[in-house]
């Protein structure tokens, strides 16, 4: 050890040995009181954060498709936090007759209504004139027809005599 400091200058053999004491003294705090956090875990009865082998990549978990699509819905630097409204699907692209059957009409003078059954989810709306249908407008009920109004287009609508008939 005297050959290996001896071509040291006096400052350089006094740097060297301040480090060494440093680094025991270090090493020896690191035991410390990386024994006595754990003797404090083991009182309060918690258990470490961390794995047993944090390095592993399979122990990490990722959260869930699902949270990453409500960030992206909900973005970050909005006001409101809220997605943007959709906008309203204009009546110009829903054709009714593909949406929806008329299946009855109820004709009682002031009181008349018809019902209108969803071709895909077999839903039944009943309506009276006025109501609004995907956008589109009842504005006439006959005997064996609907008239639906949407801007300057329209739509009619017949009861077939097979409407019960899936």
């Amino acid at each position: 050890m005297k050959k290996l400091l001896q071509p040291l200058s006096l400052y350089s053999r006094f740097m060297l040995i301040a480090i060494a004491v440093l680094s025991v003294i270090v090493v020896v705090e690191i035991l410390l009181l990386g024994s006595d956090s754990q003797n404090a875990l083991a009182e309060n009865g918690a258990t470490t954060a961390l794995p047993e082998d944090s390095t592993n990549i399979d122990s990490v978990t990722f959260p869930s498709l699902p949270s990453y699509r409500e960030l992206q819905a909900r973005p970050l630097f909005t006001a409101t936090r809220r997605p943007p409204p959709r906008p309203a699907q204009a009546a110009q692209g829903v054709d009714l007759g593909k949406k929806w059957k008329l299946t009855g009409i109820i004709v009682a003078g002031d009181g008349s209504h018809v019902f209108m059954q969803g071709i895909r989810d077999k839903s039944v709306q009943r309506l009276e004139t006025g109501a609004v249908l995907d956008g589109w407008e009842l504005s006439e009920i006959a005997p064996g027809f609907v008239l639906f109004r949407s801007g300057t287009r329209e739509t009619t609508l017949e009861l077939r005599k097979d409407a019960d008939k899936p």
